[in-house]
């Protein structure tokens, strides 16, 4: 992220702390849909900016947020960035290179210390960690069902009945059972990695990520 852009989402935050509560959890669901769209972080603040600007000045005339808006939020959003100039097919590629890069880093930094702790306890040393198919599966599946999931969260912000339901927590925990029970029994091991290469790994994966973070 942009240095521009983080000054903006500073002061985007700072902005929505003046409105009244009720208006200001309208609001919140309202960026929760907006990081969604198919455009620039930076925009997506823009575009925030903007609509909390617009339900303050309407809360200095006595308005609400529904007031100001109207009842259906999800039409006035999509009405707001359809104006707004969408991503262009590299600019994609490069958010999503940066999305896999970071939960790479995340997951792989979560096994290297699972893997250390383990190890370390038994010979003291820098290990040698097995990769195993289990591995490699769980690790593919946590990545897809952590995008599916955000996607559905973002583009049904606005459904109460959705997001209240145990649909998604149902979800959550069918996917981790899944990923330990492929974990568990799918154990055959594809390659042996020494843990200074797996950590250099994640180093450059989160270079990786920052470099396009800053891009976009």
């Amino acid at each position: 992220m942009s240095r521009q852009t983080k000054q903006l989402m500073k002061e985007n935050n700072d902005l929505a702390l003046q409105l009244h509560e009720g208006d200001n959890r309208i609001l919140t669901d309202i960026v929760v849909y907006i990081r969604g769209a198919d455009i620039s972080a930076y925009r997506q603040e823009l575009v925030r900016r903007d609509i909390t600007q617009m339900i303050l000045d309407g809360e200095q005339r006595g308005d609400t947020a529904e007031d100001i808006i109207g009842g259906d939020y999800k039409t006035f959003c999509d009405n707001v960035l359809m104006e707004v100039p969408r991503l262009t097919s590299a600019e994609k590629s490069i958010s999503f290179l940066g999305t896999i890069c970071a939960a790479s880093a995340v997951l792989l930094t979560v096994r290297l210390l699972f893997a250390l702790t383990d190890t370390l306890k038994e010979n003291n040393t820098w290990p040698d960690i097995p990769i195993t198919t289990g591995n490699i599966i769980s690790t593919f599946l946590i990545l897809c069902a952590a995008i599916l999931i955000y996607n559905f969260i973002t583009k049904n912000s606005f459904n109460a009945r959705f997001l209240g339901s145990k649909k998604i927590p149902v979800l959550c925990i069918l996917i981790l059972v899944i990923c330990i029970c492929t974990d568990l029994f799918l154990n055959t091991v594809i390659l042996t990695i020494h843990a200074v290469p797996l950590l250099l790994t994640i180093v450059a994966l989160y270079i990786l990520y920052k470099i396009t973070d800053i891009i976009n």
